[in-house]
């Protein structure tokens, strides 16, 4: 049961999906150049963010040619093979390309996206992908089983306050967390000294 205003809905149906092009276009090794438009992969995502170490780039003219799989800023990053549920928002990149083990979850104006990567990272969509991973060697989802994914959404401003109150009480633990190791710290000096 969700709260009165909530609905369930599927992802499919709060976002437009886009897969990386898979055609002959795809950049492979030798097309990547030091400098251009960057293209991520699995590895660049860390901590729900982009990581600019070790990320490569396309030039402007293998972008264009590119069918699809182009992101911008406030779109969403998803590991559909391998690490399965890594995510990324995407922040102050402008644009930029994924691998084929990404897709491109671009929100429509009725999720809020920091809302989104928080389900992300939540049990239910761990257990979404438990359910849809039709992987055997190695773990794997197709874009429309994403898509599939069930997905509890309250009311936009109910979105905001939850994903507000998920990162004042991360930045709480963070806290807490560094104070407990100065205290462990402090205290493997002391007995040093003692």
């Amino acid at each position: 049961h969700l709260p009165s205003g909530w609905c369930w809905a599927r992802i499919g149906n709060l976002s437009h999906l886009e897969n990386g092009d898979r055609s002959k276009n795809y950049p492979n090794k030798s097309s990547l150049v030091s400098k251009g438009i960057p293209f991520v992969n699995a590895g660049q995502l860390e901590n729900e963010l982009i990581s600019k170490e070790g990320l490569h780039y396309i030039s402007e003219e293998r972008f264009n040619i590119l069918r699809s799989g182009k992101f911008r800023d406030g779109d969403i990053l998803f590991c559909l093979r391998g690490s399965l549920g890594k995510c990324a928002l995407v922040e102050n990149f402008g644009r930029g390309a994924i691998a084929s083990s990404l897709i491109i979850m671009r929100p429509h104006v009725c999720l809020d996206p920091s809302y989104a990567i928080k389900y992300l990272k939540s049990p239910l969509a761990g257990l979404m992908i438990e359910r849809h991973d039709n992987g055997t060697a190695q773990p794997n989802l197709s874009g429309s089983d994403f898509g599939l994914f069930l997905f509890p959404l309250p009311p936009e401003k109910e979105q905001k306050r939850i994903s507000e109150k998920v990162d004042e009480l991360m930045a709480i633990c963070d806290r807490l967390e560094q104070q407990t190791s100065d205290q462990i710290s402090a205290h493997e000096t002391l007995v040093d000294t003692l």
